[in-house]
Parts: structure tokens; C-alpha cells; sequence
């Protein structure tokens, strides 16, 4: 598994806590990336991919590392984390979105919304429809013919 990004092009995006690795987050986002938006008759460039592998890569770190929202100081100290909702999927980070966006063969949104689809008890994504073909004719308006 070639990773496409780097731990430093991540960084150049979003702030990383001194000492943190984010390998775990490029990996992460390497698989998804190699699974969903690789394709081999219409393919990205080498570069529009690892823009994306490093958009989710800092997605991922960044539902793993909530930013502080507000800080105080006055009075004693206090810090107040954004609130993140798992249930938006890629769109709950501006990293996320941001990934979406280049991929605009929309394969990332497409499994985002399964994904979402799927938390809540739905059809993956899918509309099932049912149809029903009758062979026969119908006895409430069959008229025998003499014969």
C-alpha cells in the first residue's frame, strides 16, 4: 500500500498537536481512497488523489482531535470543544467537504450518503420498489367468448 500523501502535506492543511502521528489518519484515508475513488478506465491524476487522500486524512484526524472552539482565561481557566455529529459523515469536517469536492465523480459522496442511509436504519443509500407483473388475465373483467 503506496501512500499518496505525506505526514507533512497533512500538516501544511491542519494544525497537528506537537508529537501526534498522523500515519494512522493517511492510512486510513489511503484505504478509502485506493477503494472508492480509483478507477482505471477514467482515472484521477496522480495529484488530484493524493489531494484527496490528504483532505480525509486530516478529516479523520480531525474527528479524533475535536479543536477548541473558545478558551477563557478571566476568573480561571476553561476551554470549550466543537461539538462533532458523526451522523453528517464527511460533511461534518470543512476537510471532508473539501474532499468531496475534489472528487467530483461524486464516489465519496455516494458512499457517505449509504453510510448515513444505513445509521438510520435505511436501505444503504438504496429506493427498493416493488413490482408486480401479473401473466394471466384479470377475473373481474374477464370476458369468456362464445365458442
Amino acid at each position: 500500500m503506496a501512500l499518496r500523501t505525506t505526514p507533512a502535506l497533512v500538516a501544511s492543511i491542519i494544525e497537528v498537536d506537537p508529537g501526534d502521528d498522523v500515519t494512522p489518519y493517511i492510512e486510513i484515508a489511503n484505504l478509502l481512497v485506493t477503494d472508492v475513488c480509483v478507477d482505471p478506465i477514467l482515472p484521477y491524476s496522480d495529484e488530484r488523489l493524493e489531494q484527496i487522500e490528504r483532505y480525509l486524512a486530516a478529516h479523520f484526524y480531525d474527528l479524533d482531535k475535536p479543536r477548541t472552539a473558545s478558551e477563557s482565561i478571566k476568573g480561571g481557566t476553561s476551554e470549550k470543544y466543537e461539538q462533532i455529529s458523526t451522523d453528517l459523515g464527511l460533511s461534518v469536517t470543512k476537510w471532508g467537504q473539501t474532499a468531496k469536492v475534489l472528487d467530483y465523480k461524486g464516489n465519496l459522496a455516494l458512499i457517505d450518503n449509504r453510510n448515513k442511509e444505513r445509521g438510520k436504519g435505511g436501505t444503504a443509500g438504496y429506493k427498493l420498489r416493488v413490482q408486480v407483473t401479473h401473466l394471466g388475465v384479470n377475473p373481474r373483467t374477464y370476458i369468456p367468448t362464445p365458442e
